[in-house]
């Protein structure tokens, strides 16, 4: 998944990380292009991950910084992402995880199936995520992000927005890509290195494809998606 060079050196200077990871490794694109629809290109990423507002750190939210960084790595949908409570990230042993849930108010999700458990990609515990949430924490934050709530709208809604800004700052001009393009990539990236398709729907939060079948029986452990 790692593929943004000058951005985890942006990352050690702003004391995100100790060290730098390495970037060396690459998967092979061997995905058809009329599969690639909405999805980013590597370049667009890194182009994304390298513009003014992270090589220059200009953000007037800790959410602008980090919202595209955790759909790049989580695959998650905006809305669970912007609606995660501080008790969201927890830790089963050793792994690192969100818990995405609908058990407050403010929060809406997509279907029964959202509700699952995504492990923490070591680089986002390298970036020092779970520190940062300790932070808020620690300041009685209920949410992870301080994002206001307007009337009748998802708390994605200004987050969707100021995402549409940063890809213009990018000079990314691609109509067809929103933040929603991180979910494509996150697939594809998965199904290139041959992750099993059940794991990948449940990492997504998609329903099983058996007939007659609208939910999972049984949730798999978070150690055993995140070694898979």
């Amino acid at each position: 998944l790692c593929n943004i060079q000058t951005f985890f050196t942006y990352c050690v200077r702003r004391n995100y990380m100790k060290e730098m990871v390495s970037c060396e490794s690459k998967v092979k694109e061997n995905v058809r292009s009329d599969q690639k629809k909405d999805a980013f290109t590597e370049e667009e990423l890194n182009i994304l991950f390298q513009c003014k507002n992270y090589e220059k750190d200009i953000f007037n939210a800790d959410w602008e910084f980090w919202l595209p960084i955790l759909g790049h790595y989580s695959g998650a949908r905006l809305n669970e992402l912007c609606q995660l409570e501080v008790r969201d990230l927890k830790k089963d042993g050793s792994v690192w995880y969100f818990d995405i849930n609908d058990d407050h108010p403010y929060k809406y999700l997509k279907n029964n199936n959202s509700i699952r458990n995504i492990p923490l990609h070591p680089d986002l515990v390298r970036l020092r995520f779970p520190e940062y949430v300790k932070q808020q924490k620690d300041k009685s934050k209920v949410f992870i992000f301080d994002i206001k709530k307007l009337p009748d709208l998802k708390l994605s809604h200004y987050p969707s927005k100021r995402m549409s800004n940063l890809l213009e700052i990018a000079g990314i001009k691609r109509k067809s890509l929103t933040y929603h393009s991180f979910r494509h990539n996150f697939r594809r990236r998965l199904k290139e290195v041959l992750v099993d398709d059940e794991i990948i729907a449940r990492l997504m939060g998609h329903g099983p494809k058996g007939p007659g079948e609208d939910s999972y029986k049984k949730p798999f452990e978070v150690k055993y998606l995140y070694e898979h």
